[in-house]
């Protein structure tokens, strides 16, 4: 009952703030971010190769500036949204069970993200190597 509880408003608050957004080229070579406060939550690589996080930026520019950011979007960062695959050999056997969710292969030599049914095809794709997903569709 707890976890389904934690997914409703997990589901809930997704639903109030924008979903995610990769930052453009532009967005990555600014020289100058605006001081206007607008939190925005950056997700991509840890400091010194430790895996994955997120953090919470003043503003989308300062979030897209930093080089280890892969996708951002408006709002602080909920600590449980951002789900890391679990390690080990694919399997291409998954439940048939429908829960949407964003999938991120952020390594070449392929870039970009794809929408899933479930976490289980996500993480098992044979084509790309996603390495972290998140629940809903990619927009």
């Amino acid at each position: 009952m707890k976890v389904f509880v934690a997914l409703v408003l997990l589901c809930l608050f997704l639903a109030v703030h924008s979903q995610l957004d990769n930052c453009s080229y532009y967005e990555r070579n600014v020289s100058a971010c605006p001081m206007i406060y607008k939190p925005t939550c950056g997700c991509g690589a840890a400091p010194y190769g430790s895996g994955f996080s997120c953090m919470n930026f003043g503003n989308r520019c300062f979030a897209c500036n930093n080089t280890n950011i892969y996708f951002v979007f408006q709002g602080y960062c909920p600590a449980s949204m951002i789900q890391l695959c679990p390690p080990g050999p694919k399997t291409p056997i998954c439940p048939m069970f429908y829960s949407p969710v964003c999938g991120y292969f952020p390594y070449p030599p392929s870039w970009g993200r794809s929408s899933y049914s479930n976490y289980c095809f996500a993480c098992n794709d044979m084509n790309r190597n996603v390495t972290f997903y998140a629940p809903g569709n990619c927009y």
